[in-house]
């Protein structure tokens, strides 16, 4: 009788709230056996899934844990950081704009942000607004001018002038956050409040987004706060939260899967939420037209296998799914990775967030989520992924291996340690410092927080890695190279993808 009571008040309680319905279990039948499953397999914590079909949540629950090892159980209301998943709300942030007469989706950027400067001249007078969003600026990542940095989003947008052009101006796709957080900070610029108020006032408000926040420095003293994982050695481990506020409007948005179901319910209402419009129809359809072609990269092939054709509109990615139109995007910072996925013509959106960093869970089970709503035979995607994903690491673990067996044992360096000290420069980063503490070389570069550790290789190579080793499960490892001069000091350091920097004299 007790249990009976329970269920009961449960499902009135369930009533009283807008949108929410009980979960469609013909759809869904098995599907928590299977997320437990997938969490076994994948090593990932906690995950929490919510969907809305027809204006209705019709499913939001948690699975496993906020922290590993710890008995704190992720919920429908645990909080997780989203990633780039913000890079919508940016978008829709702008669409308000372009509603309201205050900007076009076609000004030049450097119309509305003072200073403004690309090293390419055409790019710095023609780059648009609907160019930030849809990743066509012809420039490559340049994440590191952000990603562990003290740089201000102003010290951003003023370095980037000069990071070197990789591809020519609107020629194909490349994935760019800092034009993002440039896009970011058009909102300041004509609206006159910061990029994190606007998107406060303007979205998480009206939606009723109460748990949704811009800055990990709203999280401290949450109770139901996802702690972030990441594989570091082989093993999963426990890693801090990252302030990015400084690439804010790229990727810091944090939230949990019932406020963002109510943004599922915002999209899949083409810009209305019940009675209240926040962009009008013809900007939302602008932000899921596609803009840019999307070469695929063995990522992607993997991820978007079933589609014909994938493309980027203005803050989402958009490909087709047996005869079914998809926006999706997907957000990873830091020990933490989400996905989303909106199928408009069938009323359909699920939103996935985990507590592991570089997973493939997210993606699998939205795609779980569509099959069993489009009433298609469920593939095991967890596993395709999960496999798929492990094979591409060990082509990495097969090129290390290349790279070890090159190497001369048994060397020294050229000269002293000490005498490859010093401060060396160049304009996109300013400075790479070179320091011997504790007999050990250490390069830090422009206002990047952690220093790097220099290990000797062979001859005047040296490996550097971050002495964060999220930074390092990011990044990776770069080559690091000293050249020297007619006086055998060093006059140069190279560093891989980085570029060359000259000794300061």
């Amino acid at each position: 009788m007790r249990r009976w009571i329970k269920r009961l008040a449960l499902a009135v309680l369930l009533a009283l709230l807008p949108g929410v319905l009980p979960a469609q279990q013909d759809q869904l039948q098995g599907f928590d056996d299977y997320v437990r499953a997938a969490l076994k397999l994948t090593g990932t914590p906690g995950v929490a899934i919510a969907v809305v079909k027809d204006d209705s949540i019709v499913f939001a629950r948690g699975y496993g844990f906020r922290q590993m090892g710890k008995p704190g159980a992720v919920d429908e209301r645990t909080v997780f950081a989203i990633g780039s998943e913000t890079k919508a709300f940016t978008a829709a942030a702008l669409a308000m704009l372009v509603d309201e007469g205050l900007i076009g989706w076609d000004d030049p950027a450097a119309r509305h942000l003072k200073g403004f400067q690309l090293a390419d001249p055409l790019a710095s007078r023609e780059l648009t607004v609907r160019d930030m969003l849809s990743h066509r600026s012809g420039l490559p990542g340049g994440d590191e001018l952000w990603y562990g940095s003290a740089s201000s989003r102003d010290d951003v947008l003023y370095r980037v002038r000069f990071l070197v052009p990789a591809w020519s101006f609107r020629s194909r796709f490349q994935y760019q956050n800092v034009m993002f957080i440039g896009a970011g900070e058009i909102i300041p610029a004509v609206a006159g409040k910061s990029w994190d108020a606007f998107v406060a006032e303007r979205i998480f408000r009206p939606l009723g987004m109460t748990s949704s926040s811009t800055s990990v420095t709203a999280l401290e003293g949450l109770p139901n706060l996802a702690t972030p994982h990441e594989r570091i050695g082989g093993k999963m481990r426990v890693v801090p939260y990252r302030n990015i506020d400084n690439a804010g409007p790229a990727g810091s948005i944090n939230s949990n899967v019932l406020d963002m179901a109510q943004w599922l319910r915002l999209q899949l209402g083409a810009g209305r939420l019940g009675t209240t419009e926040l962009i009008k129809p013809a900007r939302f359809d602008e932000m899921h037209t596609p803009q840019t072609i999307v070469q695929r990269s063995e990522t992607e092939a993997i991820r978007y296998a079933d589609s014909h054709f994938l493309a980027y509109g203005l803050g989402w990615y958009l490909f087709d799914y047996h005869d079914r139109r998809v926006s999706e995007h997907a957000g990873g910072i830091d020990g933490m990775t989400a996905d989303l996925m909106l199928v408009p013509e069938e009323k359909l959106g699920v939103v996935v967030l985990t507590n592991a960093g570089h997973n493939s869970l997210p993606w699998a089970l939205a795609y779980r989520v569509l099959d069993a709503f489009l009433g298609r035979k469920p593939i095991d995607r967890v596993a395709l992924f999960y496999n798929a994903f492990q094979k591409l690491d060990a082509q990495e673990d097969s090129v290390a291996r290349l790279e070890a067996a090159g190497r001369r044992r048994g060397t020294h360096p050229t000269l002293p340690l000490d005498r490859y000290t010093g401060v060396y420069t160049d304009s996109l980063h300013e400075s790479a410092r070179v320091s011997l503490e504790d007999r050990k070389l250490l390069l830090r570069i422009g206002k990047t927080v952690t220093p790097w550790s220099l290990e000797h290789w062979h001859g005047d190579l040296f490996r550097g890695s971050s002495l964060d080793p999220a930074y390092v499960a990011y990044f990776g490892s770069r080559w690091v190279t000293f050249g020297l001069g007619p006086k055998g000091v060093p006059t140069v350091v190279e560093i891989q993808g980085l570029g060359r920097f000259e000794r300061k004299q």
